[in-house]
C-alpha cells in the first residue's frame, strides 16, 4: 500500500500485524496453554487490521477518480503492486505440491486435475468466492481475494464519500463496525457444516461470513476513517491514545476468546484497530532519520513477508527431508521467521520494486498522491459543530 510510505509509524504496525499473521500460523502450537499462546493465537486479527487499513490508505494515495483514464491508472497501480509477489507465491506453492507428491509417488491424474483447479481460481482471485477452496492452495491468499473486491469496489466508494460531511462520515463508521460486531457473534454461534465429506468441507458460517462482501465493513471503515482525516478530525494527543489502544489489544489478546462485555472478544478488535489507525496516522514520532527509515522498510516488506509465509515454510523444510505438516517448537520455527524476514526484504528490492516500475512504466498508473496532514486538529471522534471545515 504505497501511500503508507509517508507515515512510518503506520508501516510499523503493518509490518507488526504481518508478523502476528505468521506467529499465528507456525508458532501458537509451539507455545504451552498460557498467556504467550493467546498472544499468538490471536494474531490472525491482523487481517482484519489489514483491510480496515487498506481502505485508509487507499483514500490518502488516490487523487481523483472521475475520469475513466484515471480509474485505469489506479487499476495499474494495484495490479502493479500486488500481483507480481502473488504470481511468485503461487508459483513456489506449486512447486511444494509438486515436490511433495514426487517424493511420494508418480503424479496422477486425480492430483493433476484437483490442484488445477484450485491453482486457477486462486490465480484468478476468486478462491475465497467459493466454499473450501482457498485453504487448499497458499491459503493467506484468501485476504488478497478479498482485496480484490476491495479494489472493484473502490471507485464508487471513493466518490460516494467525498463530500459526505463530519457527522454522516462517524454514523456510517458506527455502523460498519456495528455490522462487524454482528457478524462476529454470528461466527461464533455456531458450526453448520458445508459439502462433509468432501474435499470441500467447510462451514456454513465460514463461508458466508469470509465472503468478500462479509469482509467490506472493515474496508468502509477505513474509507470513512480516512475522510475525516481529510477533514481535520484528528486525534489531539496521539501518544496517549496509541498507549491506550496498545493496552486494550493486550488485554484482549492475552486472555481467552471469550465474551466481553455482552460481545465476543473479537468484535472490539476493529473498533480498537481505527481508534490505533487514527492516532498513529497523526504521530510525529519517527518521522525522520534512521528510525523512520527502518519503520518505512518494514513496513514495505511486510506484503512480501505475508505472501511468501506459507510457500517459504514448505520449502524450508522440504529442503531439510522434513514434514512442513509439523509442529515444530520455538527454537525451530524462529530462524524460519528470521530467513523469511531477509528473503521478503531481498523480494521488494530486488523483484517487487522493479516490476511494479516496470508495469507502471509500460501500462500507466499515473503518479501517486502522497498523505497530506489535516489542515488543523480537533478533538477525535466527535468534534464541536463550530470548527467543522465549511464548504
Amino acid at each position: 500500500m504505497p501511500a503508507a510510505k509517508g507515515i512510518p509509524a503506520l508501516n510499523l504496525a503493518r509490518f507488526v500485524a504481518a508478523i502476528g499473521v505468521v506467529c499465528f500460523h507456525y508458532l501458537r502450537h509451539s507455545i504451552e496453554p498460557g498467556t504467550l499462546q493467546n498472544v499468538f493465537g490471536s494474531g490472525y486479527a491482523g487481517v482484519s487490521f489489514f483491510f480496515i487499513l487498506s481502505g485508509f490508505v487507499l483514500v490518502l494515495a488516490t487523487r481523483d477518480l472521475g475520469a475513466p483514464r484515471a480509474i485505469h491508472d489506479f487499476f495499474v497501480r494495484r495490479i502493479a503492486r500486488i500481483y507480481p509477489v502473488y504470481c511468485l507465491a503461487w508459483v513456489l506453492f506449486g512447486t511444494c505440491l509438486l515436490l511433495t507428491q514426487l517424493r511420494s509417488g508418480p503424479l496422477s491424474y486425480y492430483f493433476l486435475t484437483r490442484n488445477a483447479f484450485f491453482g486457477l481460481t486462486s490465480l484468478l482471485l476468486v478462491q475465497q468466492w467459493l466454499p473450501g477452496v482457498a485453504q487448499h492452495w497458499n491459503w493467506p491468499s484468501w485476504s488478497l481475494s478479498v482485496e480484490a473486491f476491495f479494489y472493484a469496489t473502490f471507485p464508487l466508494l471513493f466518490a460516494a464519500t467525498r463530500r459526505w460531511r463530519v457527522r454522516t462520515l462517524v454514523a456510517v463508521l458506527a455502523l460498519m463496525l456495528v455490522l462487524v460486531a454482528v457478524q462476529t457473534a454470528i461466527a461464533q454461534g455456531g458450526n453448520h457444516p458445508l459439502l462433509a465429506g468432501t474435499v470441500l468441507a467447510t462451514s456454513w458460517e465460514d463461508f458466508a461470513l469470509g465472503l468478500p462482501i462479509s469482509q467490506l465493513p472493515l474496508f468502509v471503515s477505513g474509507i470513512v476513517l480516512a475522510r475525516l482525516y481529510q477533514q481535520g478530525v484528528v486525534v489531539r494527543i496521539p501518544g496517549g491514545w496509541i498507549v491506550a489502544c496498545l493496552l486494550v489489544l493486550s488485554a484482549l489478546m492475552c486472555g481467552p476468546r471469550t465474551m466481553v462485555a455482552g460481545l465476543p472478544r473479537d468484535a472490539w478488535l476493529p473498533p480498537v484497530f481505527v481508534l490505533l489507525i487514527a492516532a498513529l496516522a497523526t504521530t510525529r514520532l519517527a518521522d525522520k532519520g534512521l528510525v523512520a527509515r527502518s519503520c518505512m522498510l518494514l513496513g514495505w516488506v511486510s506484503y512480501s513477508l505475508y505472501i511468501l509465509q506459507s510457500p517459504l515454510w514448505r520449502l524450508y523444510w522440504l529442503a531439510q527431508g522434513k514434514d512442513p505438516g509439523v509442529v515444530y517448537s520455538v527454537k525451530q520455527v524462529l530462524p524460519f521467521v528470521a530467513l523469511l524476514i531477509g528473503v521478503s526484504v531481498a523480494v521488494y528490492w530486488f523483484f517487487e520494486r522493479p516490476t511494479e516500475k516496470w508495469i507502471k512504466g509500460h501500462f500507466g498508473g499515473g503518479p501517486r498522491r502522497k498523505p497530506e496532514a489535516p489542515r488543523f486538529q480537533l478533538p477525535f471522534p466527535f468534534p464541536k459543530r463550530s470548527t467543522l471545515p465549511r464548504g
